[in-house]
């Protein structure tokens, strides 16, 4: 074998090069973020669930199992069941087989059950880029243009750092991503292994958020505009094995399927946080009362800029250049695009911390952004390469440099200015370079703190538990040195911070392009 045979086989295979530095960034990553706000909960879903399943269908060896390992009880678990708990109308897709591995892994300390979490999530959202990368293959994109897609994908700031924690959100664009690629395998042929996939990871979506079966009646249509025909036949089937699937792997379903369905439809366009203030734009709205540019702008503001730019682009190009009444299946996914935001905007439902319950519309974005390679001369799409290569480049140093920060991303429109108009840390992971910072200064058995509008409790669970039993939570009136927390979050009182840093000591405050994000502030009492 010469030295031209491996220049050949680099040639055609560099993009795993690509994939393989990415997982291993995840790999040195994963450790280094904290527990977000809904994770607890969120790991409830699934244990719950499991505790259904035992109940019901293994009851002689249920005591045995649900309580083996200590980890499991937690938050009052055992108050609760499957149709009382607060957020039961989330799927379990991600969460029970989440449960099942940690029982079975058998971890005993809560910060590795949590570190497990981080690192299968991001596992997941990996794997859906590999699948992401293999679907703009199949649109005809050269290896080339597919790894940008790649590369705008896995590097875009705030979804590079929610890979991590966020077991709703990116699990469930994960889950689409990879139903896009075999939804997409059914329009180019019929085949019925395609049916199963699709419908299997169509209903793994569902079995996160109902919205997941946007793709189901996305690509049926899909088909009958491509055929200019409706094959009942066919359809038929899609439909009855995505919701026998969803059945399935939903045990909330199995005794009032249809009336459980239901409950799961209102309960995600009302959420219960009806009423509760959303920091906007610098003002406070009610939840249930936003503004109608609310997710677009939220879109706008984080999302890199050059995207957006191409984006509007190669849309209006889109449209100067094909007939609308052929079938084109960046027509489709336009309005795969559209119709989501346009229904949020005559809807209204509740929404809380930006646009993270639409990520699953960004690859779909993505894929718009590089149709503009088909709409112009080579010589401009040599161009534009260069400015996503560069942009590209430019989000990874910027990932590099702000981690593990990188939720906190706005794009260059919105960087200097975002303090005075949105909300900072929702999500509570700056909680976790607090504790290390008092850590660093405080080696005391026991640390006193008292924590407003913040999640600092459960972010302690990401630290071994000799580290994070050494914190104990205090009463005000007790005469005791503590440890003051405050987050800059919806709940964020100025007032409040202003009157008790006169009189407490600075410890850290964290500051994120000028924004402050967090702080910890000690209050010495004088005996």
């Amino acid at each position: 074998m010469n030295k031209n045979y491996f220049i050949n086989i680099l040639k055609k295979n560099y993009h795993y090069i690509f994939f393989l530095i990415f997982f291993v960034i995840g790999l040195f990553s994963f450790k280094d973020y904290g527990i977000s706000w809904d994770e607890k909960m969120s790991r409830g879903v699934g244990f719950l669930n499991g505790k259904y399943i035992l109940e019901n269908f293994f009851s002689e060896i249920y005591q045995k199992i649900i309580y083996a390992n200590e980890n499991i009880k937690f938050d009052k678990l055992e108050n609760y069941n499957l149709y009382n708990y607060p957020e039961r109308a989330y799927g379990v897709s991600f969460e029970l087989p989440m449960a099942l591995i940690e029982f079975i892994s058998n971890i005993k300390d809560i910060d590795k059950v949590f570190l497990l979490r981080h690192f299968i999530t991001f596992t997941i959202f990996f794997i859906s880029s590999i699948f992401f990368y293999k679907h703009l293959i199949n649109l005809e994109y050269d290896k080339f243009t597919a790894l940008i897609g790649f590369g705008i994908l896995v590097t875009t700031p705030r979804i590079f750092a929610e890979s991590f924690y966020n077991s709703k959100d990116i699990i469930l664009m994960s889950y689409m991503i990879i139903s896009h690629y075999y939804g997409f395998k059914l329009i180019q042929k019929e085949k019925t292994s395609y049916l199963l996939l699709f419908s299997f990871f169509t209903a793994l979506s569902a079995g996160l958020r109902i919205i997941g079966l946007a793709n189901l009646f996305f690509y049926v249509l899909v088909l009958i505009y491509k055929k200019k025909k409706l094959n009942l036949y066919f359809n038929a089937k899609l439909l009855i094995s995505t919701f026998l699937i969803l059945y399935f792997i939903w045990p909330f379903l199995w005794e009032k399927p249809i009336e459980n369905f239901l409950f799961a439809i209102k309960f995600f366009s009302e959420v219960p946080w009806q009423g509760n203030k959303v920091f906007y734009l610098g003002n406070f709205f009610n939840s249930d009362n936003l503004p109608w540019h609310y997710t677009i702008v939220w879109m706008l503001v984080t999302i890199p800029l050059v995207y957006i730019i191409i984006f509007i682009f190669g849309v209006i190009k889109l449209f100067k250049k094909n007939n609308i009444f052929q079938f084109n299946i960046y027509y489709c996914y336009l309005v795969y695009l559209i119709l989501p935001l346009a229904l949020v905007i005559l809807l209204k439902p509740i929404q809380i911390d930006g646009w993270r319950h639409f990520y699953f519309l960004y690859p779909v974005l993505i894929i718009m952004v590089l149709n503009i390679f088909n709409l112009i001369k080579n010589e401009k799409k040599i161009f534009l390469k260069y400015v996503l290569i560069i942009n590209i480049i430019y989000i990874s140093i910027w990932n590099l440099y702000n981690h593990p920060h990188q939720y906190l991303y706005f794009n260059n429109l919105f960087s200097f200015k975002s303090i005075k108009y949105f909300e900072k840390d929702y999500w509570g992971l700056s909680n976790k370079k607090l504790i290390e910072e008092i850590l660093k200064i405080d080696q005391s058995p026991k640390i006193y703190y008292k924590n407003y509008n913040s999640n600092f409790d459960a972010s302690l669970d990401i630290f071994p538990r000799d580290i994070s039993n050494k914190f104990n939570k205090i009463n005000e009136s007790e005469n005791i040195n503590r440890y003051y927390i405050f987050i800059n979050n919806r709940f964020f009182d100025e007032t409040k911070i202003q009157s008790l840093i006169k009189e407490t000591k600075i410890i850290k405050e964290f500051y994120f392009n000028n924004s402050f994000i967090n702080g910890v502030y000690l209050k010495e009492i004088k005996n």
